[in-house]
């Protein structure tokens, strides 16, 4: 997926899609299954921008479970979790990596 997104005008605290300007969200996808209404997906971000993962899902119809915000189907929680994170090395912080050995 590849979008342009900034914030949105009207509230602060969400992003939108814009056809024009913005800042590129690109994000790798593979579809893992597809099971009573909802699709189970596996999410690449190439770019860290702000709520990125969420405003293109839900710009293309298929809002995360429980994304009040950005219009998903309602739940206790947000469904969106990490399998893995790594952030590199910055200066005097050093890199590193969490692995989410759980399946969900």
């Amino acid at each position: 997926m590849k979008d342009y997104l900034e914030q949105d005008p009207r509230r602060r605290d969400k992003m939108v899609i814009v056809g024009r300007g913005g800042k590129a969200a690109f994000t790798d996808y593979e579809i893992m299954s597809v099971e009573g209404g909802g699709i189970r997906v596996t999410l690449h971000p190439q770019t860290g921008r702000t709520h990125q993962l969420r405003v293109q899902l839900a710009g293309r119809g298929a809002a995360i479970i429980g994304d009040r915000l950005y219009g998903g189907k309602p739940a206790e929680r947000l469904m969106l979790h990490a399998r893995r994170i790594s952030l590199p090395d910055r200066g005097d912080f050093k890199a590193r990596s969490w692995i989410c050995e759980e399946e969900f």
